[in-house]
């Protein structure tokens, strides 16, 4: 048998490798291409050699395009020892079955390095019966604690899917398993369209189920029996919010608080609230970030929750000062809460920084993002637009400061 990753590793970028260590797929999910395909495993020893011709690149991510990476507890745990003996600059991104993570397995996403993985998780639907009509076997319950146990590891990036158009599935039903996933606080949550493809047992069905769609490529689907277009459009405004506002992390942090505290879990109502009073403009029109952030702010300040919520304020400020350098573009209330002081630090000698008080509660939250964990206290923060990525340095600064100096 040829090496997989002779077939099937290829250096897309400049930090993207594909690699596989199996083909084909177990389930018969009747919206997927793979529904057909046998899954053909491939050698650990092949596998083995692959990962040696790997090891001597440096920070990569190597997407492991296997369509689902549970083959057997035993080989899983093999994969996965490999895959941590791999020089740490190297990432792994995984599709997995979220009911199918074992608990040794779980102790091996634990033990791991923080970051040496990213997880892909098709839940598609919460409700049953939708899966059902789809032939997707997952239990739904055991997925959701999964989950919950790697976000609660706060180690590994988490990228969760659903979609909208499964058979026979309401407005009330996506909506209902749009809010439930939400409350899992994922790293990316993307709302996709069904797409009825080629060579699908779906696609036979779709006279039963009243689909109408897209004759080209990508085949999504413009409305059902129990889905309108006018539906479709509000989903597909939902997915562009969450792009926007959550995937983007431009608002992760104060979303968390907002939908938590004043809408009991129910993202959609937000997503209604702000669609409204934006006339529709933060999900259909080109924004510049600044723009988006005063659309948030003047939403807020309506609603006179900033004045009254000292946690939302901090959270909203640490979101824009983690992005964005203050300017005249910044919302006149952003403008007016912030603190400039000089501050020696590094290259940047009594450079004036934005200075940012941070609660413990605050750290709590803003820390289920980040790697290197943030403490309470004053901040100077340093946004270094200069560089690559636009990494943010961030220096605890003692209480007590009043000239400048730094610990």
């Amino acid at each position: 048998m040829e090496s997989p990753f002779q077939l099937g590793l290829i250096e897309q970028n400049k930090r993207l490798l594909y690699m596989e260590t199996s083909r084909g797929c177990p389930f018969r999910c009747r919206f997927c291409t793979s529904s057909e395909d046998a899954p053909r495993i491939f050698p650990i020893e092949h596998i083995q050699k692959d990962l040696e011709v790997i090891s001597q690149m440096e920070s990569k991510v190597v997407k492991v395009l296997d369509r689902s990476f549970h083959m057997g507890t035993g080989r899983t745990l093999k994969l996965l020892r490999a895959f941590m003996d791999t020089p740490a600059s190297l990432r792994f991104h995984l599709e997995l079955n979220p009911d199918r993570i074992s608990e040794d397995v779980m102790e091996l996403f634990a033990e791991a390095p923080a970051g040496k993985f990213q997880f892909e998780i098709g839940l598609q639907t919460l409700h049953e019966e939708s899966l059902k009509k789809i032939d997707r076997r997952m239990e739904v319950g055991k997925s959701l604690k999964n989950i919950r146990q790697l976000m609660d590891l706060k180690k590994h990036h988490v990228h969760l899917d659903l979609i909208v158009g499964l058979p026979d599935e309401t407005a009330a039903m996506c909506e209902d398993s749009l809010n439930r996933v939400f409350t899992l606080h994922a790293h990316h949550l993307q709302l996709g369209t069904l797409k009825l493809l080629p060579g699908t047992s779906l696609l036979h069905l779709a006279k039963q189920y009243g689909y109408l769609w897209d004759q080209e490529p990508p085949y999504e689907i413009l409305k059902n029996s129990t889905l309108n277009f006018q539906d479709m459009m509000q989903f597909k405004k939902y997915a562009e919010l969450l792009e926007r506002l959550w995937n983007s992390d431009l608002l992760f942090n104060c979303m968390t608080r907002l939908i938590t505290h004043y809408y009991e879990d129910q993202v959609v109502n937000f997503f209604r609230e702000i669609l409204v009073f934006s006339e529709d403009k933060l999900a259909t029109q080109h924004l510049q970030t600044d723009s988006i952030f005063t659309y948030f702010v003047d939403f807020l300040l309506e609603k006179n929750w900033l004045e009254q919520d000292s946690l939302l304020r901090e959270l909203l400020l640490w979101d824009y000062l983690k992005l964005m350098n203050p300017s005249s573009k910044s919302h006149p209330w952003l403008r007016e809460q912030l603190v400039f002081q000089a501050v020696s630090w590094e290259e940047a000698d009594k450079k004036r920084f934005p200075i940012l008080e941070l609660s413990e509660v605050a750290c709590e939250m803003i820390n289920r993002r980040l790697l290197s964990p943030m403490m309470a206290g004053t901040h100077a923060l340093w946004l270094q637009v200069h560089k690559r990525g636009r990494p943010l340095k961030t220096l605890q600064l003692q209480q007590e400061l009043a000239n400048g100096t730094i610990n």
